[in-house]
Formats: structure tokens, sequence, C-alpha cells
């Protein structure tokens, strides 16, 4: 295929290979920067496939055609005596257009398998991070301690108050029942969270008696919000666990919502000599399995008397 004629000799020829040559990598080049940079400016990865794939072929197909007339014209600017048939404009704009198919395709498979791959590892990553919440929330609410604890509780309860010791033992059921529900899944409606922490601070209630306060101001329409499944609770438990709960110095837990994005947990800091070490699972389990649900991160402060945790709030 010639610009000119079929009759070409050896300068020519020489002069309609690197023409060529420049038309394909010019070509191929900028249908990687489309694609890299217009697209993905544009239009982010997380968004339809087919939108972005079907925008990148339009950006890149009129920079193709754009770049056969420019070269073309810059030619004939060049050499007067280049006469370029109109013809050679749709027969090289079709080889551009080619050559756009084929560099968009393979970016496209190529984006296609990397996602799949991250999505598979991402995934996994869920289901360990699930698997280990599961760990640490059943050993935190089966441990001889918590039972024992909560046993002495309902043993003073039914000599003392049968109507309390019914509803002690209905909220302990309704704590276990949650853990043993609603493990295969990654987030839960937030009304259903609030309901299982006002469960465990009842119970820790009756334990502690005025040691404890708490406040939920969460209303119980949440439209559809959810968060990931036993984040408030393991919170909640963190505060308890690591706090000092005593007549001098009660444990002040509030649990309230800023704005539409976050629910927040808050306690007054005077932390606990504790007798078995942490094991470091909690908190930093919530952490990375937000970063895998959305984008808006966990926030943690740690003043001089507060400790303060703003879990995101995620919409279904």
């Amino acid at each position: 295929m010639t610009i000119i004629t079929f009759d070409l000799n050896a300068r020519e020829g020489v002069i309609e290979i690197f023409f060529t040559l420049f038309i394909c990598s010019a070509t191929w080049s900028g249908c990687m920067a489309v694609n890299r940079f217009i697209c993905a400016r544009l239009m982010t990865r997380n968004e339809v496939s087919v939108k972005r794939l079907l925008m990148t072929y339009l950006i890149s197909g009129l920079y193709a055609i754009a770049l056969i007339v420019l070269s073309f014209k810059a030619r004939e600017w060049l050499d007067p005596s280049t006469d370029i048939p109109a013809q050679n404009y749709a027969i090289y704009s079709v080889f551009s257009l080619l050559i756009t198919l084929l560099v968009i395709s393979n970016y496209t498979i190529s984006d296609f398998m990397n996602q799949w791959k991250q999505s598979e590892l991402k995934a996994e990553h869920m289901k360990q991070q699930m698997l280990k919440s599961e760990y640490e929330s059943l050993k935190n609410q089966v441990n001889p301690h918590f039972l024992f604890n909560s046993l002495n509780t309902l043993t003073a309860l039914i000599g003392e108050d049968q109507e309390k010791a019914t509803d002690f033992v209905q909220k302990l059921s309704k704590v276990f029942r949650y853990a043993l529900q609603n493990q295969e899944k990654n987030t839960i409606d937030l009304g259903s969270e609030i309901e299982i922490v006002n469960s465990y601070l009842f119970l820790q209630k009756m334990r502690f008696g005025d040691n404890l306060q708490f406040h939920v101001d969460v209303p119980a329409a949440t439209n559809g919000s959810q968060v990931i499944t036993q984040g408030l609770l393991t919170l909640v438990e963190n505060a308890i666990k690591h706090n000092e709960a005593s007549i001098e110095n009660p444990l002040l837990i509030d649990i309230s919502l800023q704005g539409k994005e976050y629910v927040v947990i808050k306690n007054n800091l005077q932390r606990k000599n504790m007798t078995q070490p942490s094991t470091g699972i909690g908190l930093p389990n919530i952490i990375s399995r937000c970063q895998s649900l959305t984008s808006r991160q966990v926030i943690i402060k740690e003043e001089k008397s507060e400790f303060i945790v703003m879990l995101p709030i995620i919409y279904s």
C-alpha cells in the first residue's frame, strides 16, 4: 500500500516505510495515553466497564483519524510536490482504526484480568478477616470469664428479681445467637448491630451497675445503612476490656452518628493493668475489613482523657 502510486523508486519506498511506521507507533502510543491518562481521569475503574470501554474507543478513534489527517497535511506542506489521493486518507484511517482496536482490546483484556485477580484477592482477604473476627468475638463471649461473670450475675438476679433474670437470659441468648447467625456476613444493618450492642451493654450493666454508664443515640430508621459485622460490638467489648470501671472512675461509653458517614464510639480513657496480654486482633481487624468495603477510613483519636473511634457507614 502506498500513498502516491505503486511505482516507487528506492527513496520513495524508504519514505513510505518510515511514514507507515510513524503512523503505527503514533497510533499505538496515542491509544495507550488515552487509556492510561485521559479515560482514567474521566472515569474510574470501578465504573461500568462497558461505558469506560466505549468512551476509550470513541476518544482513541477520533485521535487516530485526526492523526492521519494532520500527518498527511503536514507531509503535503513539507513537500509541495506530494499529492496524496483522497482515497488514501480513508485507507490509512481504517488502518489506524484497526491498530486502535487492537491496542484498546489488549488493554481491556489486561484490565479485566487484573481486576479479576484483585477481586479474588480481596474476597480471600475478607474471608480471612471474617474468620479472625469470628474467632475473637466467640472467644470473648464464650471464654470462662465471660460465662462466669454472667452466671454470677444471673444467680444474684434470680434471688432478687426474677423478671430481670428472665430479661438477662434473653439478652444473653441474643448475643450468642447473633455471633452464630451472622458469621458469614461481611456487613449488617446498622439497626441490628445497635440492637445487639444494647443487649451486650445491658448484660455488662447488670454486672457493673453504676460503674458502667452508656448512652446510645442512633435513630431506629437507618435507611439501609450498614456497618461491618460485629464492628460496633467489638469496639464496645474493647472499651470495657481495656478500661477501669469503678465507683471512683465510672466508665462512660457514648455511641452516636456523625452525619450519614460515621458511627462514633467514644469512651473516657482510663486504662487498667491487663492480667492477660491483648491479642491485638480486634481494632486492626476492623480497619482492614473496612478498607476492603469502603473508601472511607476508620478514624481513631486518642486524646488525654478520651478514646474515639469513628466507624464508616456502608450503604447498600
